[in-house]
């Protein structure tokens, strides 16, 4: 019993609130606004693209502060295979 609890006790520091609005009409090489909502207490974060189906990942934004809750940038331009 108790070291159920104190595996929960160790896990909720770590646990955040970060909840990301999907985008739509994304296109490659174009503008992209992206918003999320969180708490005071969430860490910087990175957002990527992934395409699993060639096991590609793009960084398009890295060290995002969770408190600005939108990022706007342009998107790469991502290959097609």
């Amino acid at each position: 019993m108790f070291s159920k609890l104190s595996v929960a006790a160790v896990l909720v520091p770590f646990v955040s609130a970060l909840t990301l609005n999907t985008p739509t009409g994304l296109s490659s090489g174009g503008p992209a606004t992206i918003t999320w909502t969180s708490e005071p207490t969430d860490p910087p974060f990175s957002i990527e693209l992934v395409n699993t189906a060639f096991h590609d990942t793009f960084a398009i934004a890295n060290n995002v502060n969770p408190l600005m809750n939108t990022i706007s940038l342009n998107l790469p331009s991502v290959p097609v295979r």
